[in-house]
């Protein structure tokens, strides 16, 4: 059964860059709305076990839709990818790594649209996160305490005109410099040298 939920204290964006990291499960207990998952070290080393299998990087999606087969039947982009990413562990931790965006990922987090992700994720009986199947944009979490993805507007604007500019820039060609004026060289030695 996949489940929804959580992915806890991700790095807010500094200096007008998206992340191209963030924390998906804290090591120990992880709540949720939905209940508690362990991410310990056997469920670190099934989940990483899980990616190398797969051989491929995971995907980004919004709200889960691209698991819903009645968002894909109602919306023919329920099933595209926001971002891509990869698995890896730190201090016991799992995270997201190599996070690359797409220009709808990069416009939802932007608009703050979506400011939090949620992992997808299989259990085995003791509650022990042992796969993530993908990680979704969202506007509200089931996990506890979540840390937004991207900063709140309260003076954080600087990276919305970042991602605005980088969205809506048109690609110019660069202006041919100017000839340099033509300098007459003079061979000759001034007098009495």
């Amino acid at each position: 059964m996949i489940q929804h939920g959580p992915a806890i204290c991700l790095s807010a964006v500094e200096g007008g860059a998206l992340p191209s990291e963030f924390r998906i499960f804290a090591a120990g207990l992880n709540r949720s709305t939905k209940g508690e998952h362990v991410l310990d070290a056997e469920a670190l080393a099934a989940c990483l076990r899980a990616f190398a299998e797969g051989g491929v990087d995971l995907p980004i999606d919004l709200e889960h839709d691209s698991l819903s087969h009645e968002a894909r039947a109602a919306r023919s982009d329920a099933g595209d990818a926001r971002g891509w990413f990869r698995l890896a562990a730190r201090d016991g931790e799992l995270w997201a790594v190599d996070v690359t965006w797409t220009s709808d990922g990069i416009r939802r987090l932007a608009d703050r649209t979506q400011r939090y992700i949620s992992p997808a994720f299989r259990t085995d009986e003791s509650g022990r996160v042992v796969e993530i199947v993908n990680v979704a944009l969202c506007a509200q979490p089931a996990t506890l305490g979540a840390q937004p993805l991207v900063l709140s507007r309260g003076g954080e604007d600087r990276i919305l005109n970042l991602l605005t500019k980088a969205l809506t820039a048109k690609v110019k060609p660069r202006p041919r410099p100017k000839p340099r004026p033509k300098i007459p060289v003079s061979h000759s030695r001034p007098k009495g040298k």
